[in-house]
């Protein structure tokens, strides 16, 4: 296991300065909820191949995208009435001022760092295409969210490797919609 589940919670008294930590449930919400937006905004951009189509490319996106910013709101609406219900009840955890190590910061963020990839993967299919990125990027994130002690690394690379071929195919066969191909043409 990388990451232990065990978080240790602060409380009693009145604190005047609270740790990010308080926030960061509420600034992820947010940060979903404008990525939905920004995904709803660039779906009108996917261009179609097909003239015939009635429904275009861009809608499972901007369905996706809808449904991400609900649940986003939703999220944001539980995290502000937790927050609230901790600050009332002087559970807020303080400001530390020690340095804590790596790996302790790395397990404390692995939403924040799941981010980053997904960021990396998505700059990734731009220039590299679809397929590399694509499994690169489901064995990390295999990898980062792995809890047990022992890893089945050989089904993880068999993961990592028939899913976004399986997608890749699947979309260029069947939907007849072009992923990006990349450097593999």
């Amino acid at each position: 296991m990388i990451c232990g589940t065990d978080r240790k919670q602060g409380g009693g008294g009145i604190l005047k300065k609270y740790s990010i930590s308080n926030y960061a449930k509420i600034i992820s919400s947010v940060v979903i909820m404008a990525l939905a937006v920004t995904l709803f905004i660039l779906a009108f951009f996917v261009e179609s191949r097909s003239g015939d189509a009635t429904v275009g490319p861009g809608f499972f996106p901007q369905i996706v995208a809808s449904l991400l910013f609900i649940l986003g709101v939703a999220d944001l609406t539980s995290n502000i009435r937790k927050f609230s219900f901790l600050k009332k009840n002087n559970k807020l955890i303080p400001k530390v001022t020690e340095k804590k190590a790596f790996k302790t910061v790395f397990c404390d963020n692995l939403d924040w760092v799941s981010g980053i990839l997904i960021l990396v993967y998505v700059i990734a299919i731009y220039y590299i295409g679809f397929l590399i990125p694509s499994i690169i990027y489901m064995f990390l994130q295999i990898l980062l969210y792995t809890t047990t002690k022992k890893r089945n690394w050989i089904l993880y690379t068999i993961l990592s490797l028939a899913i976004p071929a399986i997608i890749y195919f699947g979309f260029r066969n069947y939907f007849h919609l072009m992923l990006p191909a990349g450097i593999l043409g």
